[in-house]
């Protein structure tokens, strides 16, 4: 959320598309990433890009594969183009949104080019939304709780004495 709030948005995405690593790491560490990333992304996310058109039908803006492809075309070559991926996809690629300042939302926009607009704050706080949502299913499994013990720590500089 701090990069959120600071408007660090190339860290916020990066750190957001992360999340679906994590904690499908923690659920289901001998399942391979991207099986992972899929399950807890359809589960806690995908339904946030999901609208039902009337005489249509259930719509998916962002489906558990495309932001599989995101993730792999950013947090692996920077890029949101996601043609190279090897999966059939309905997006080639995403635009990120800075918030605009008249407080409008710009966030879900699909053009019919395959082009998808996501507004970036609200990206992240849907998955900080997400992982709490998560956070609160998963609070009595002891054995995803062991997990979590071991996820990387920051601690505090304490001198080591010389003797």
């Amino acid at each position: 959320m701090r990069s959120v709030e600071t408007q660090n948005w190339l860290s916020a995405i990066s750190l957001t598309l992360t999340i679906p690593d994590i904690c499908g790491a923690l659920e289901t560490p001998n399942a391979r990433n991207g099986v992972r990333y899929k399950r807890w992304f359809t589960e806690w996310m995908e339904p946030n890009y999901t609208i039902v058109l009337p005489k249509i039908g259930p719509h998916v803006f962002l489906s558990a594969d495309n932001c599989w492809a995101l993730r792999c075309s950013y947090l692996h070559a920077g890029s949101t183009e996601i043609r190279p991926q090897n999966i059939e996809l309905a997006l080639r690629a995403f635009h990120f949104i800075e918030p605009p300042n008249n407080g409008n939302i710009v966030h879900m926009n699909q053009l019919a080019d395959g082009l998808l607009q996501i507004q970036s704050d609200k990206f992240c706080e849907e998955m900080i939304t997400a992982v709490k949502e998560w956070q609160a299913c998963i609070k009595d499994k002891p054995e995803i709780q062991a997990r979590m013990s071991k996820l990387l720590q920051i601690h505090n500089y304490v001198p080591m004495i010389k003797y």
